[in-house]
């Protein structure tokens, strides 16, 4: 991944934002993390409005992080609103959030997410497998170039290949 692509992360919970920064860190990822705590932030840092006006401070992202259940506006209307965008609709997002109710799965897939992924109850260790394991596979397909129809044929089969071993190795580890 290029060192500069912006990562936006639109997440309230003030833990999970933590989480986050630290699986950056423990990923040795450069990439600059920005944070949004609610779906209306989002759509106004994704519009370049407001205080996300200054295209060299709030870069437009490479890559979402996006939760589900946050106030104002859910995950679910950013992806809709995402759809809506055609600039933006091409921009990998992953789904990260505690929900795994099989009609939120469904819809967020429909709304083109291009990953889902449930949140363990208690594991900052393991949340930096689970996201490094989300960036390696955007590079990947990013690298490959594959449409966007082959990306998600290919996503559920290479993430949870690719996820599945940094992610238990990095909780046997937090127990060691």
């Amino acid at each position: 991944m290029i060192d500069n692509a912006t990562v936006l992360l639109a997440e309230d919970d003030p833990d999970d934002v933590l989480l986050t920064h630290l699986a950056f860190e423990k990923a040795r990822l450069a990439n600059p993390l920005q944070v949004v705590r609610d779906g209306e932030e989002a759509i106004t840092y994704l519009t370049g409005e407001g205080r996300f006006r200054d295209r060299g401070r709030y870069p437009l992202p490479t890559l979402l992080l996006l939760d589900l259940n946050m106030p104002k506006v859910n995950g679910f209307q950013v992806l809709e609103w995402l759809q809506t965008h055609p600039m933006l609709s091409r921009m990998p997002v992953a789904v990260m959030t505690s929900s795994d109710h099989d009609p939120h799965v469904t819809r967020a897939y429909e709304l083109g997410a291009d990953s889902y992924l449930i949140k363990p109850p208690r594991a900052s260790i393991c949340l930096a497998g689970t996201i490094s394991g989300i960036l390696y596979l955007w590079n990947w397909q990013r690298a490959q170039e594959l449409s966007r129809r082959h990306r998600m044929a290919l996503t559920g089969f290479v993430f949870a290949h690719l996820t599945f071993v940094p992610f238990v190795l990095l909780c046997l580890n937090s127990r060691a």
